[in-house]
């Protein structure tokens, strides 16, 4: 101990950097006042710097206190400033400044030494009951702006941390934790890729993350190549997910997170809870790429994130920015099929892509939906359009009988999708453009189309010279449907991340469908229940000439196992196809 006079006791501890070369620094504690006095050394030209550590062992730059000075250029007092590092990256300028810099006073000078700086600090960030871990680093580079206290400054040329015991009064060296090297470029690019994932060699989406020394927080950078919005979903596999971070640019080009949470395959609600802190910057650990159009460095709570094995995470991302970006609370856009699931090896810094095959649920009721409402339709109006003629009554019992399985596949395609899905019904069905298709198919159009079919066989009049607008409401009824149906399975797919090949194979079987109706329409005609009545001259009354032999009352009779029906065709009729039945003028229902 150290006498300064009689009211003041005082501790001395010396430091040397790189065997007493390049760094020095000396505390002197005032245990009267609570004070202690830091000296700095250093054989380089730009900066200095110590920094009490926060890691377990207090030797991390993580969550790190750090005083950093460096010559002013304007005044002969060196420029101290107090500092807060959240990572490994440039520390933060804090809104404490405790350090009170004093004339420099050594008593051991550092040969060559370029640069000293003593300031005062409150001896509570020391421990004086056992070790604190404390980082020593400097540069060779004068920060950006000498004269700010806040300027930006170049990364060191040289860190190491060490112990110090103030009840032992000893110092001892000490490693530092595990590092990511930093290689500063011009653009100040970091090529660590520890705890890098992209989603694509182009990276479109790329995520990255770091742990602070204690374990108790992880920073994420989120960056896209396009201006829209990102988004990453901690510890889920799916959608389902408690905790959606979701990030774009405000109007002035700010960064803006929002907190969200979704319970299954619906556009995330806010979070009543926020537990995230926005950087302002990059840290300078995390790779950057030039092609990047968005990014988003932010801090959150290591809850659910395992420091000893893999944690999964989703991400999606969208190249249409919210309709209110200033507002964190405002709507997003459906992502397409930028999205997927990853996990994150902390302990071993490496990532893995997860199983991105689609939900076992979601490629059953796309499966069910799509032969419900594009094959069975399809096959179901060429049927009752061309068939008629050569099926007989068959055509009605295969119609109807397609008509049934469609009901009932749509019945079973929604009881698959409903028992994969846990949100409240008022959301789930206008979730997306596809969930309300969806919905509207189902409940409006199906019912719909199965009334109008039972009016339309309990109304058929056999002798009828007209089609009734329900028997034609029911046609055009069952078009819209198809289109809908059609529409509804490609949004479907493009929702739920189906691949390129099956909306290939869905838009190669829509098409089919369509080319099939112009085959039937050529080869067979459209046929339609009609009884055409003709004058002496062979002329439908109704304005249609048929060459049909005189006759009083001439109708097409394709009768099938005693059931009388009656058609129109705008094909020639065959000659052997053509009588003339009293019979025919009963009315009578269609089975």
């Amino acid at each position: 101990m150290n006498a300064r006079d009689s009211s003041t006791v005082t501790e001395s501890y010396t430091y040397s950097l790189n065997g007493n070369k390049t760094y020095r620094v000396e505390f002197v504690r005032d245990v009267t006042d609570g004070t202690l006095t830091v000296t700095m050394q250093t054989t380089a030209e730009g900066w200095v710097a110590i920094g009490v550590g926060a890691g377990k062992t207090g030797l991390t730059m993580f969550n790190a206190t750090m005083w950093i000075g460096w010559a002013n250029g304007t005044s002969v007092l060196p420029v101290i400033s107090q500092r807060h590092a959240v990572t490994d990256a440039l520390p933060l300028y804090s809104s404490v400044q405790d350090g009170a810099v004093v004339e420099f006073s050594t008593n051991s000078s550092l040969p060559g030494a370029q640069l000293g700086v003593s300031f005062v600090i409150p001896d509570s960030y020391i421990s004086s009951s056992g070790t604190t871990g404390l980082l020593l680093a400097y540069s060779s580079k004068l920060p950006t702006t000498p004269s700010d206290p806040s300027s930006f400054f170049q990364v060191h040329d040289s860190m190491q941390g060490f112990l110090l015991d103030l009840s032992a009064t000893t110092t001892e060296s000490a490693s530092l934790g595990t590092f990511c090297v930093v290689e500063m470029l011009k653009l100040k690019i970091c090529i660590c890729k520890d705890n890098l994932y992209c989603s694509d060699s182009a990276n479109s989406y790329c995520f990255q993350a770091s742990v602070s020394g204690d374990e108790a927080s992880v920073t994420i950078t989120l960056q896209t190549i396009t201006d829209g919005w990102a988004a990453v979903g901690v510890g889920c596999k799916t959608m389902t997910c408690d905790r959606i971070y979701v990030a774009w640019k405000g109007s002035n080009g700010s960064s803006i997170v929002s907190q969200r949470t979704a319970a299954s395959q619906v556009s995330p609600s806010i979070s009543s809870a926020s537990d995230f802190s926005l950087l302002a910057s990059t840290p300078k650990n995390m790779t950057v790429y030039s092609t990047s159009s968005l990014l988003v460095s932010f801090t959150i709570p290591s809850t659910g994130i395992s420091m000893t094995g893999t944690t999964n995470f989703i991400y999606a991302y969208f190249s249409s920015a919210p309709s209110t970006p200033d507002d964190p609370s405002s709507a997003i856009t459906q992502h397409g099929n930028g999205y997927g699931s990853f996990g994150v090896n902390f302990a071993t810094k490496t990532t893995v892509t997860l199983s991105s095959s689609t939900n076992l649920y979601q490629l059953t009721h796309g499966i069910i939906m799509i032969v419900a409402w594009v094959l069975i339709p399809f096959a179901s109006i060429f049927i009752a359009r061309f068939l008629k003629n050569r099926l007989g009554h068959r055509w009605y019992l295969s119609h109807m009988g397609l008509g049934i399985t469609t009901l009932v596949l749509t019945a079973a395609g929604l009881a698959v999708i409903e028992s994969g899905l846990s949100t409240p019904l008022s959301e789930r069905f206008v979730s997306s453009p596809h969930a309300v298709l969806g919905t509207t198919l189902a409940f409006v159009l199906l019912p719909f189309q199965v009334a109008l079919g039972f009016v339309a066989n309990t109304l058929f009049v056999e002798m009828r010279t007209r089609i009734p607008w329900w028997d034609q409401a029911h046609w055009w009824l069952g078009r819209l449907a198809v289109a809908v149906g059609c529409a509804a399975s490609f949004l479907g797919i493009g929702l739920y991340g189906g691949s390129a090949v099956a909306e290939g194979l869905l838009a190669v079987v829509v098409v089919f469908g369509i080319a099939a109706q112009g085959v039937g329409q050529y080869v067979f005609g459209a046929t339609r229940h009609v009884y055409a009545v003709m004058d002496d001259e062979g002329t439908n009354k109704r304005g249609r000439t048929r060459e049909t032999p005189a006759t009083e009352a001439v109708a097409m009779n394709v009768r099938q196992e005693s059931v009388p029906h009656r058609e129109v065709s705008n094909r020639r009729p065959r000659a052997d196809s053509i009588k003339t039945d009293e019979r025919n003028q009963t009315k009578t229902r269609r089975l």
